[in-house]
């Protein structure tokens, strides 16, 4: 049950995997206002790879794009309590064509432009990454991550960041009838476009 208390303390990982489920499902497609456009240098799909490494799930690796009308990151700060602020970029997708559904959410904690690694202890401070993939909830214990091209698109009050991610992370795997199940690597990338709002 230790797992699964953890993975409940992360309240903010389990919305935005509930909210991508409903969000990137092709029924009912997340759009921008005007919607996203092949301009220039920033392409017309967000990328992502990924594959595990150890446990129930060894060997397993998934690799795609979605259109660029959905909306898969933002950028928000939030009062630390202590006059500062906490910066955050929330990354979502879910990804519905391939055999076994998985969805992934990340919180990635800003220190300027520069993400910080993933820790699942200091969830005040550090970037969280949960993954569902069929039956299982994989939680990021420890990880790093880095960032290229970051940039942003601010539009009507919202900041909508592109840039790409490399991440390597060690995580617990657990089932609701096994919550100890496994442990895995997974290794990745991601590429978020830039939001076109001319």
């Amino acid at each position: 049950m230790n797992l699964i208390k953890k993975i409940t303390s992360l309240p903010y990982l389990i919305v935005c995997i509930m909210f991508l489920s409903i969000s990137c499902s092709e029924d009912n497609p997340f759009e921008p206002p005007m919607g996203n456009q092949n301009n220039g240098d920033t392409g017309p799909m967000h990328l992502y790879e990924l594959s595990f490494s150890g446990g129930s799930i060894d060997g397993e690796s998934f690799s795609g794009r979605f259109s660029d009308n959905m909306i898969v990151a933002y950028r928000h700060q939030n009062p630390d309590g202590n006059g500062g602020e906490i910066d955050t970029i929330t990354l979502t997708f879910a990804e519905e064509s391939q055999a076994n559904d998985f969805s992934l959410g990340m919180l990635i904690r800003m220190n300027g432009d520069s993400p910080r690694p993933l820790d699942i202890l200091d969830t005040n401070n550090e970037s969280q990454m949960v993954i569902a993939y069929d039956n299982y909830i994989l939680t990021a214990t420890t990880g790093t991550i880095t960032m290229t091209n970051l940039g942003q698109t601010t539009y009507q009050g919202i900041t909508y960041p592109h840039f790409t991610i490399n991440y390597t992370a060690e995580m617990n795997g657990a089932t609701s009838s096994n919550p100890n199940a496994f442990t895995t690597q997974v290794t990745g990338s991601i590429t978020v476009r830039r939001l076109d709002v001319n």
